[in-house]
């Protein structure tokens, strides 16, 4: 009898913190140039690529720079970014045929 009434309490207890802490949600309004004018932060921006960290300081960043796909190598702590791999570059030293994303042509073995 005494396991059931604990069993209950801690539902009821579950039940009662679920529904205080979905009141602390937070929940902000967009402001009128974030909307309209494009200024600040946009509603619907995309988030970054992180492929992974190359060490404990820089990760690799994912992302299409003047149409072209490269990856970035980000300081963790400053936020600066520098070139780590351009698709483009290593793609022109493929045969023809081959890129990094596919190939087109095919061989026997």
């Amino acid at each position: 009898m005494k396991t059931k009434s604990r069993t209950i309490s801690l539902l009821i207890t579950i039940a009662i913190t679920l529904c205080i802490s979905n009141g602390f949600s937070q929940k902000k309004n967009f402001t009128y140039e974030q909307v309209f004018s494009f200024r600040g932060i946009r509603p619907g921006t995309t988030l970054p690529r992180v492929t992974g960290w190359l060490d404990d300081k820089y990760y690799l960043e994912s992302k299409r720079e003047e149409g072209r796909q490269v990856v970035m190598k980000v300081d963790a702590v400053s936020g600066e970014a520098s070139l780590y791999l351009d698709y483009e570059k290593i793609n022109e030293k493929l045969p023809e045929g081959f890129t990094l994303q596919s190939s087109e042509a095919r061989t026997e073995d």
